[in-house]
């Protein structure tokens, strides 16, 4: 079955089936950055209310539900645009969002803090190799297109910390 590739430390890119995805230049950065959020919440999901402080603020001139949904809307089309299956990408259930895909996505980061938590439950020589793991996905700062973002400045933060224990942990 053919995988989405994302990648997030030292700049956004996704592959598909080998294929690199690429968006229209007129793409509006709100998708960019739900798509990204999604994907960095992938396994648990992020709630509709966090989304929504996280892409419009306290931006008193917005309807937030209804920009929302918009903004899924376009992200939907963009990403069948960009030639991924026609699917329905994200759900909605209980004032959660979820990432939602018949195909696998592998992320950089999520693998990364997979790895860096694996490696607690592990000694010896299996610890140092899951560490090591962890440590070459870490090939730079989380979206630094985005590092102006509040939630971007916040994640790479715990980010970079946990590389920074990871690296003390294998000298």
């Amino acid at each position: 079955q053919e995988a989405l590739s994302v990648n997030m430390f030292g700049g956004f890119s996704m592959t598909y089936a080998g294929r690199k995805i690429a968006f229209a230049r007129s793409s509006n950065t709100k998708f960019i950055q739900l798509l990204q959020l999604l994907l960095l919440h992938a396994g648990d999901g992020i709630s509709k209310k966090e989304l929504i402080a996280m892409l419009y603020g306290w931006d008193e001139g917005v309807n937030p539900n209804k920009n929302l949904n918009n903004v899924i809307y376009r992200l939907k089309k963009q990403l069948i645009s960009a030639g991924l299956p026609e699917e329905d990408y994200v759900l909605l259930d209980n004032g959660m969002c979820c990432w939602n895909s018949s195909f696998p996505v592998e992320t950089d980061v999520v693998l990364f803090t997979e790895y860096a938590a694996a490696a607690g439950n592990h000694v010896g020589e299996e610890r140092l190799r899951t560490l090591e793991k962890a440590e070459r996905l870490y090939t730079g700062e989380l979206l630094p297109e985005f590092s102006t973002e509040l939630w971007v400045i916040e994640e790479n933060l715990k980010l970079k910390n946990l590389y920074e224990q990871i690296v003390e942990d294998l000298g």
